[in-house]
């Protein structure tokens, strides 16, 4: 169970600031938050495609034929693994630097925020991603732009080892995300493990998150999880999984579907011999160490203004959760926190905005027992 008091003092600990840095990359969207129009117009849209099934039976429907759908443009927001987390980590007081391509010549606008505590170091330019927000869901349309060149070769040229070095020398906390979307990946992944981790005088706490990895072979992925396997003596790694990334790589990795989901995450985590893997899914979340594994229900029928960035606020809060030497129920339980306030708010939570937010939670899980 998750200790609130130790918790809320951790939290407001925060409020006399930190010298905590991260180190995290490498990919970068502007993202366009849309809804599928049904009936209307965007002028006056009469109602949305509320589900994803909804969408679906109108473009079989129209097989062999013609069709149109008009999109909603909710938001133009930042996107991308990498700027997602660090946004809502700078929100806590945590600076950021950051790698990936936020504009060739100069920086798009709508990365500038993340300079007010961090520093950017750009790659090329960013991809474009319509973001289309069902109740039940999202499907991300993205043009990938820049993304599709990243790797370690062209990291080492823009940034430079000595550079990367220095970056990582200097932070608490390290992000490598979004290994799914960039094509040379792994070459990043292999480059920090031989050029970066061992350089290092510490292990420094490390998160992966693969992003939904269909799109890559399964002899693809099994390369990736032998880096990580080998990441595990340098650093304090843990593997962030949603619903479709723990379901490949449990195949990938045979473990058995008919196990429980906390069965599972524990037998990844013993396969790949690192720290933790967390598997969070929409109605339950799930965080395996060496200790055990600890289970938190998500509580539904609440509202949802927002949920493309949800996984990237959740590996926040695991983020920070680790800055803060949380044990892991505590680590699960503002995971879920700091998601979940996104979800509902459509924003990243502050400090005191994530305070009030714990505690009207409190509340209202006690009125529900």
């Amino acid at each position: 169970m998750p200790d609130r008091e130790r918790i809320l003092q951790a939290l407001k600990s925060l409020s006399k600031g930190t010298r905590a840095r991260m180190l995290l990359g490498f990919d970068a969207f502007v993202d366009l938050i849309v809804r599928p129009i049904r009936t209307g117009s965007a002028i006056y849209p009469e109602s949305y495609y509320e589900r994803m099934e909804s969408l679906g039976r109108f473009m079989i429907e129209r097989s062999g034929r013609n069709g149109s759908l008009e999109l909603d443009i909710m938001r133009r927001k930042l996107g991308g693994n990498a700027p997602n987390v660090a946004a809502a980590l700078e929100c806590f007081g945590v600076s950021a630097d950051l790698i990936g391509p936020f504009g060739e010549e100069e920086v798009d606008p709508v990365f500038r925020r993340l300079e007010e505590r961090g520093r950017l170091f750009s790659t090329g330019n960013p991809g474009l991603s319509y973001a289309l927000e069902f109740a039940d869901g999202k499907i991300f349309l993205a043009m990938n732009e820049g993304n599709n060149f990243i790797g370690w070769d062209l990291i080492r040229r823009r940034v430079g080892l000595e550079r990367l070095l220095e970056l990582a020398r200097a932070s608490s906390l390290i992000f490598l995300v979004n290994w799914s979307e960039l094509p040379d990946a792994t070459s990043i992944f292999r480059g920090f493990l031989e050029e970066i981790l061992p350089a290092l005088e510490r292990r420094l706490p490390l998160v992966v998150d693969l992003a939904d990895c269909t799109r890559k072979g399964i002899p693809q992925l099994l390369e990736l999880l032998q880096v990580i396997r080998s990441m595990a003596a340098l650093a304090e790694v843990t593997l962030s999984l949603n619903q479709n990334e723990s379901d490949r790589v449990c195949r990938a990795l045979r473990v058995p579907i008919e196990r429980s989901e906390p069965e599972r995450a524990m037998l990844v985590r013993e396969d790949l011999g690192i720290a933790a893997v967390a598997f969070h899914r929409r109605d339950e979340s799930h965080l395996a160490t060496a200790a055990g594994c600890c289970s938190r229900r998500t509580i539904l029928n609440r509202p949802v203004l927002l949920t493309t960035g949800a996984g990237d606020n959740f590996n926040a809060g695991l983020g920070l959760g680790s800055l803060l030497g949380l044990p892991p129920a505590d680590r699960l339980f503002l995971a879920g926190m700091v998601s979940g306030h996104y979800v509902e708010r459509g924003t990243n939570a502050s400090l005191p905005e994530l305070i009030r937010y714990i505690h009207d939670m409190w509340v209202h899980e006690e009125r529900q027992r």
